[in-house]
């Protein structure tokens, strides 16, 4: 699904393309479409309401919307592959989806780092887009994470265990406390419109 698409696409058709039967409602599957409509969300909030000093992240958000797609396409190709794969095959798709969940899991936190620095500098116009944008990438994490334990619990490797924990433990130390950052920053812009 391109960013344009994303960027357009609505609550309900969110919910509802997880609902989808081909999609099975699968933890990669609510991480996907999460996570791309948050990444999505930021752009158009990113480009919508920052001050021009800031255009840089407006750029560097469409730039996550584009990186996150393309990580989206890899984890539904080795997501596929695990679905359709036996013995040696299926060890190589499960190590695939793991590698594709992180790389996931890590770019949805490097979203909420950059919603972090947009909700610092937009005004209330896009301020609820980019707290949408924060939990929706949120939503994305938390869906990544339990895509990598469902697939260590078929793979049943120590050695992939090991290195899946560490990565996970590196990735989201010091960062989980990030969306609250964002909604007591959207909240304020908010609270702030709604005084004047």
């Amino acid at each position: 699904m391109s960013e344009e698409s994303l960027m357009e696409m609505t609550a309900v058709e969110l919910y509802e393309a997880l609902l989808d039967q081909e999609l099975g409602f699968s933890p990669a599957a609510a991480a996907a479409l999460t996570a791309s409509y948050g990444a999505a969300l930021l752009a158009r909030a990113a480009r919508k309401s920052l001050r021009e000093d800031k255009e840089d992240i407006a750029g560097k958000a469409s730039v996550l919307c584009t990186e996150i797609s393309h990580l989206v396409q890899r984890l539904d190709m080795a997501d596929e592959l695990v679905r359709s794969s036996k013995d040696e095959t299926l060890r190589e798709g499960l190590s695939a989806a793991v590698d594709a969940s992180i790389s996931l899991l890590e770019a949805t936190y490097f979203g909420q780092s950059m919603a972090r620095k947009a909700a610092e500098s937009t005004g209330s116009e896009g301020a609820l887009d980019l707290g949408t944008a924060s939990m929706m990438m949120d939503a994305g994490a938390g869906a990544a994470i339990l895509a990598i334990k469902s697939y260590l619990e078929k793979a049943k490797d120590k050695a992939l265990d090991k290195k899946a924990e560490e990565m996970v433990w590196a990735i989201t130390h010091d960062r989980v406390g990030l969306k609250r950052q964002i909604l007591e920053l959207v909240d304020k812009h908010i609270r702030e419109e709604a005084d004047k």
